[in-house]
């Protein structure tokens, strides 16, 4: 999901908005994927709907859906309505896998209706 599919490199200063449907898990808004070592968003703004279509475990995010690698947002805001399943939605990573995410001077702002698991809503 999202505008990239499978991301490797830089994404900078760019704006992202819109709805979006996640019909499966591990979705993100700016990229779905990231599996290359320190992916970054730099001035990245994702502001949007993401409408989660998926039970159980969805874990999607405003940026980047899953990654198994380090990746490093700086200077970032990540803005999303989440409605329908709402376990695991997250700022940032919807799923980390391995690595580590760095988040440097970075704002997320969330609101949720729908579906709640309880005690698994995170926003990070």
């Amino acid at each position: 999901g999202g505008l990239f599919y499978n991301m490797k490199g830089t994404v900078r200063n760019l704006i992202v908005g819109g709805t979006f449907v996640a019909r499966n898990k591990n979705c993100g808004i700016v990229a779905g994927y990231s599996w290359s070592a320190n992916t970054k968003f730099e001035n990245v703004v994702s502001i949007a709907e993401m409408q989660v279509d998926w039970t159980g475990n969805p874990s999607n995010s405003g940026f980047l859906g899953i990654t198994k690698y380090n990746c490093t947002f700086t200077g970032c805001v990540s803005a999303v309505k989440f409605t329908g399943n709402q376990g695991y939605n997250q700022g940032f990573v919807g799923w980390m896998s391995g690595g580590m995410a760095t988040i440097k001077n970075c704002i997320s702002i969330a609101e949720a209706t729908g579906t709640r698991i309880p005690g698994l809503f995170q926003i990070c």
